[in-house]
């Protein structure tokens, strides 16, 4: 690495980010009350404070720069990633007032169709304009949904809306309206969705460009090969519900699935040289679908049965990670049956803490697993030698470490 490369990353991590991430907090806490007492004229000052603040616009592009899973992925302009030098300058130039660029669109297949769903990928600098009007934009509208509303909200989650129904419909029988909106957001109204934001002139302009944007199609993206993640990940999102008798069902289908398809592959085998080939015991449990190798079991098939069920509790009322009831929205998202039992042992461990840079996750921020000693410095992979930090700190602490692989 070279000196002056050095020293810029020392400038970027230098940023007392748990300030910032005060200030920008404060800022959204004061939205959000001025939104539930229904003064415009304080929110819309508030927004414009904060969207002009030079703390807002750091996170926001430390968010898409560092955080997002996406930031290595260009727009139409090729910016996949920013040094820390194009971060601190772009800080300075981020403007509402910005042309937006087109998009560039690739295709992503569909789960179990042949169908392909387009995703529009924005140049890096839309793309933290777009996460600094989220900051103003969430804790206004938080303030004023309704209770039970749960699509796209911080804090909030399909499970909270299956328990909801469940809640409604367990006492007695009653129809419930499963409806899906053909291609949402192809179709959708822009005119009646930016009357309904009705934001301020400048803001207005702005989103009425991104969702006018042009976009670019030349890629494709391919799909991966979705089975024990694919029952990993369905199992463990609805293993908050009731959900025992379907997932024995689910394990008797793929079950028939498997055996023909073994059938099929293996047509002048007996039933006893498939079910030896692909079945085995593996402890207490028979039938267990597996690979060998010389005679040996070298992995197995995960069942949807033994997802053990734990049941979700339902966010409580108008609740809000706004609110400024930190330690309630850390400690829901430790139960969040989707993240890993070792993020959800460290997050309970931690009391819902960054152990790096000592604020609380909230419900946007990407976490990742650290070892405290480097495993290549003979650090063990166990608890004691594990803690959860923001992504973006654990990039700070890898940086002075000198390894991305601690």
């Amino acid at each position: 690495m070279s000196k002056t490369l050095s020293n810029q990353m020392v400038e970027w991590n230098m940023i007392p980010w748990h300030k910032l991430e005060r200030r920008v907090f404060k800022l959204q806490k004061r939205i959000f009350q001025a939104s539930q007492r229904g003064d415009v004229k304080a929110v819309r000052q508030l927004q414009k404070t904060l969207m002009r603040s030079w703390s807002a616009k750091a996170i926001a592009i430390r968010k898409v720069s560092q955080d997002n899973q996406g930031k290595k992925t260009a727009g139409i302009d090729g910016v996949k990633s920013l040094t820390p030098k194009a971060r601190l300058s772009l800080i300075l130039h981020l403007k509402l007032t910005l042309k937006v660029k087109a998009t560039r669109r690739v295709w992503i297949s569909k789960p179990g169709t042949s169908e392909k769903r387009p995703l529009s990928i924005p140049t890096m600098q839309d793309r933290a304009t777009q996460a600094l009007v989220k900051l103003a934009l969430e804790p206004e509208w938080e303030a004023v949904f309704e209770p039970n509303n749960y699509g796209f909200r911080p804090g909030r989650s399909t499970h909270d809306a299956i328990e909801a129904i469940f809640n409604s419909i367990k006492q007695k029988p009653k129809w419930v309206l499963d409806a899906d909106i053909s291609k949402c957001f192809d179709k959708i109204n822009h005119q009646a969705l930016l009357k309904k934001i009705n934001t301020f002139p400048t803001l207005n302009r702005l989103i009425k460009e991104w969702l006018k944007a042009g976009v670019f199609d030349n890629n494709e993206w391919l799909p991966t090969k979705r089975l024990n993640p694919i029952i990993r990940g369905w199992a463990n999102y609805y293993s908050s519900v009731v959900s025992k008798e379907i997932f024995a069902l689910l394990d008797h289908l793929t079950f028939q699935k498997l055996q023909t398809w073994a059938k099929r592959r293996h047509p002048n085998k007996s039933k006893s040289w498939i079910s030896s080939k692909y079945w085995g015991t593996v402890g207490n449990n028979n039938w267990v679908f597996s690979t060998k190798y010389e005679g040996k079991i070298t992995s197995t098939l995960l069942k949807y049965a033994k997802t053990e069920i734990v049941r979700h509790i339902k966010v409580e009322g108008k609740n809000s990670p706004f609110d400024g009831n930190l330690v309630y929205w850390s400690e829901r998202r430790g139960k969040n049956p989707l993240l890993p039992l070792r993020v959800t042992t460290l997050l309970k461990s931690q009391k819902g803490k960054c152990t790096h840079c000592g604020l609380y996750f909230r419900e946007d921020d990407v976490m990742e697993v650290d070892h405290i000693i480097p495993k290549s410095k003979g650090g063990k992979n166990d608890y004691k030698n594990l803690q959860l930090l923001h992504r973006h700190c654990h990039d700070v602490k890898t940086t002075i470490s000198g390894s991305r692989y601690a």
